[in-house]
């Protein structure tokens, strides 16, 4: 039976009402391989969608509100030296919550609902900036570890609570920046970060980068935050191996083998291609640097170019061949 014949096929027991269009769509997320979780096809094809018009107007809003955030930096700066203590509150944390004011209002407006964004991200890229010339005012150092926690904090608390009021990315988004950055200066703060080892850096960047592929593997079971799954994997993984590889030691490097081949095992088990991206590259990475540190030496520098580039070889074809077996038919929802 060729291509017609099925469309006409299809056509007749469509007209019969033998045949409905979800079960059409469900044939073909079965057929095409992609991962529906449960839902129906007439879901899965509304979340990509819905994914295709987060990647041209969601990223619009934010250039919008990322361009007007400069402009009124730019127009700000230039009379910053004129202006009183109280006028620079007003500019900087006043203009931060009347965004922020705009976008709860736009939000609960249908038609504005997507314009909220461009005024949330204004807001969130102003408020910290307010906080901090708040505390200047007061005569409270702003370079310390416990002024970040308490500007951190405040901004966690606001947009943690507008997030699960809202159901917003750019909310959620600016959730996770502000937990990281209250990680970072509440850790600064109880271990003295001043006086330890660049090792201790490097162990919390690890620990921000596991919690990151947490948070994907979480946002991988709501429908509203499973755009953000991607990007989380991408990031955990970047900044988990990224950090790993940094560490010296016969111990590590024994290790890090292992923690790249549990990355990308994970993208077998998550079905998730940013796990086999970041696994393979840092992988070649580690080949390259262990290749330099430890053989060039005794085998010759062009000898050692010689292996890792066959390594490299070798590595291509795995990760190829991951992808097309275990990946290639899963369509990832970003």
């Amino acid at each position: 039976m060729d291509k017609n014949e099925v469309l006409a096929a299809i056509s007749e027991l469509t007209q019969s009402e033998q045949i409905t269009k979800e079960e059409l769509l469900n044939a073909y997320v079965s057929a095409k391989g992609i991962s529906a979780n449960g839902a129906t096809g007439m879901e899965v094809i509304q979340e990509q969608e819905d994914a295709k018009h987060f990647n041209v107007s969601d990223i619009l809003y934010y250039i919008g509100g990322a361009i007007v955030f400069i402009g009124i930096a730019v127009l700000i700066g230039g009379s910053w030296d004129k202006l009183s203590d109280l006028a620079k509150v007003l500019v900087t944390l006043g203009l931060g919550l009347l965004f922020y004011i705009i976008g709860v209002i736009l939000s609960n407006v249908n038609k504005f609902c997507g314009v909220s964004t461009a005024f949330f991200l204004t807001s969130a890229l102003a408020m910290p900036v307010g906080l901090f010339v708040l505390l200047n005012v007061f005569n409270i150092e702003t370079f310390t570890a416990q002024s970040n926690m308490m500007v951190s904090l405040t901004l966690l608390l606001i947009f943690l609570a507008s997030h699960f009021a809202f159901r917003k990315t750019v909310l959620t988004v600016f959730s996770i920046i502000f937990g990281t950055w209250l990680f970072m200066s509440a850790t600064n703060m109880l271990f003295n970060a001043g006086d330890l080892e660049w090792k201790y850096y490097v162990y919390r960047v690890m620990a921000v980068g596991l919690s990151y592929i947490a948070l994907g593997y979480a946002f991988s079971q709501s429908k509203q935050l499973k755009v953000l799954r991607g990007w989380m994997y991408s990031f955990g993984s970047l900044l988990f191996l990224g950090a790993a590889i940094a560490l010296p030691g016969a111990v590590w490097e024994i290790i890090y083998p292992g923690l790249i081949f549990g990355i990308i095992m994970l993208s077998i088990k998550m079905k998730a291609k940013a796990f086999l991206v970041w696994g393979s590259l840092f992988l070649m990475g580690y080949i390259l640097k262990i290749t330099t540190e430890h053989f060039s030496s005794g085998l010759g520098w062009p000898v050692s170019l010689m292996i890792a580039g066959l390594c490299l070889v070798g590595i291509g074809y795995y990760a190829f061949y991951i992808n097309k077996k275990y990946l290639a038919k899963y369509t990832e929802v970003k």
